[in-house]
């Protein structure tokens, strides 16, 4: 499968202050996305959002795996409070693809890790 680029969310804003308070809707959203995409091709790490503070300086988010699992589980907490159940039904469907795909990697890793045991030489 040909992986699609992802362009991470632009958000402008006016005081650091204001970025997770102001724009608490449109940065979740940009995660539940940046985790779909990261899941469906089995990314590390993705930049979900390019912050613009006054036009003179920018900041990129970037979400790694092993943090997937806590911002799915915060961030439907924001779709509830905003009545975004689609987004609910999404995030539910996400943590069990990651949960079905950190299985995988957990049998992977213990089929790797498994010391082989060495024959003892007969005297």
């Amino acid at each position: 499968m040909k992986r699609k680029k992802f362009k991470p969310a632009k958000i402008l804003i006016e005081s650091p202050n204001d970025l997770f308070e102001d724009n608490k809707y449109e940065i979740s959203v940009a995660i539940i996305k940046a985790i779909k995409h990261a899941l469906e091709f089995e990314l590390d790490s993705i930049d979900f959002a390019v912050v613009l503070l006054q036009d003179f300086a920018s900041m990129t988010l970037t979400i790694d795996r092993d943090d997937f699992e806590d911002s799915l589980e915060a961030n439907i907490k924001i779709m509830e409070e905003f009545e975004r159940y689609e987004a609910c039904q999404l995030i539910t469907t996400l943590q069990e693809k990651l949960k079905i795909s950190s299985a995988t990697v957990k049998k992977t890793k213990k089929r790797v890790e498994t010391p082989l045991i060495k024959a003892k030489k007969k005297k």
